[in-house]
């Protein structure tokens, strides 16, 4: 059995960008109506998709934004608060960066290092994670 890689790889890219959109979607609905619960939990939940999706297929930096957006909006909802707009705001600005690593991927390209996004969710998270 021979698995197809590239398949993989397509199927990543598509749905990678489809997240990152419902990202952009659900920042934007939270930034209208920060009281929308709807719009937190399927944010989280793209968030959450996004970086299982890159960590599995060996994205590391696009995984670990992924994981920063996905935590610090864990805790908004655990403690059903509405998240500042500060936050939505970073979130909204990460989205490019993820799409360009996304475009790289598709490129066959290495992707950039998102450490300096990564540390601006450090304000944010109430847990310290890696």
């Amino acid at each position: 059995m021979t698995i197809d890689v590239q398949a993989y790889k397509e199927l990543y890219i598509r749905t990678a960008l489809e997240l990152v959109i419902a990202i952009e979607t659900f920042t934007e609905a939270l930034q209208t109506n920060p009281a929308d619960e709807h719009a937190l939990s399927e944010l989280h939940r793209a968030a959450h998709s996004l970086k299982s999706q890159s960590l599995v297929m060996g994205y590391p930096h696009t995984g670990r934004l992924a994981k920063h957006i996905e935590v610090t909006l864990r805790q908004y909802k655990d403690t059903s608060t509405q998240p500042e707009k500060e936050l939505l705001i970073l979130i909204s600005s990460t989205t490019e960066k993820l799409k360009k690593n996304i475009g790289l991927i598709k490129d066959g390209e290495h992707e950039e290092n998102l450490d300096t996004a990564i540390a601006a969710f450090k304000v944010f998270e109430k847990t310290q994670i890696d």
